[in-house]
């Protein structure tokens, strides 16, 4: 069991003791869970703020602001939470069936994708808006104008105000300003030296590979080297054979051409 795996099931278990605990207890909205340190909820309209609980319901337009070293995550279901770290405002807009909202206004936030579900979870931000639909584990930071994307695993939809665009496992997308006028940029999370070494050791693996199936010594000779490559066309394995002397074809010897018999006609 993963690591994610092991969260959602622990949360799970939480949940289910506390509907059996609590009346009325809703399994259908977005719960606060795994509460640490100074954690408040302002409630919409004049709901005023309180200090948040274990398994706190979430009402549309509530605000969860983390202090310095806490945190809490949104339990949406066994397939989704989003994880808001130390000294963050997340807001959520809106939670019914199948679809939730929410936008976050400073600071930090993982959103965390077990399996893929029929839920709409998008996420906001004051110039993007993430959608989170395939398995994996997306940070989304927020500093002033500045928002980070990025997939640490999965991949993640974002849409700006130049339109949509995906942002692959192991990118990161920087989007700065206020719309209209904001700049998108789309870079590698691995360090420029680190994928140079690794185009180098992936060259370095077909030359032995190429050396190895067309070159060696005289007792490869009886024996080709295969290549086999795949055919991503039509998924398929095609073998590439060197050649050999003993494949090659054999042609009879050419007979020497004969003299010419001298013409001992006579005239």
């Amino acid at each position: 069991m993963t690591k994610i795996e092991s969260q959602f099931t622990a949360v799970a278990a939480m949940l289910l003791l506390a509907s059996l605990s609590t009346p009325g207890f809703a399994q259908d909205v977005v719960h606060l869970v795994n509460v640490k340190g100074a954690v408040t909820i302002e409630h919409a309209g004049n709901g005023g703020s309180t200090q948040a609980s274990q398994a706190a319901a979430l009402a549309n337009g509530d605000d969860v602001k983390t202090g310095k070293k806490a945190g809490g995550d949104f339990w949406i279901d066994d397939s989704h939470v989003l994880e808001a770290q130390s000294n963050a405002e997340v807001r959520m807009d809106a939670a019914d069936p199948l679809h939730y909202n929410f936008t976050v206004i400073k600071g930090n936030l993982t959103s965390h994708v077990a399996s893929t579900s029929n839920e709409d979870i998008a996420i906001a931000t004051s110039n993007a808006t993430i959608k989170t639909d395939s398995p994996g584990d997306y940070l989304i930071a927020v500093k002033g104008t500045q928002t980070t994307i990025t997939a640490q695993a999965g991949v993640a939809e974002v849409v700006t105000a130049h339109g949509s665009q995906r942002v692959n496992e192991g990118q990161k997308m920087t989007v700065k300003g206020s719309a209209p006028s904001v700049t998108v940029k789309v870079g590698s999370t691995v360090p420029l030296w680190q994928r140079i070494a690794s185009a180098a050791s992936d060259y370095v693996d077909v030359a032995a590979t190429i050396s190895a199936g067309f070159g060696g010594n005289d007792d490869s000779a009886d024996a080709p080297a295969v290549m086999v490559v795949n055919n991503t066309v039509n998924n398929t394995n095609v073998n590439l054979s060197a050649p050999t002397r003993a494949s090659a074809p054999i042609r009879p010897p050419i007979a020497p051409a004969l003299p010419r018999k001298p013409n001992t006609a006579r005239v």
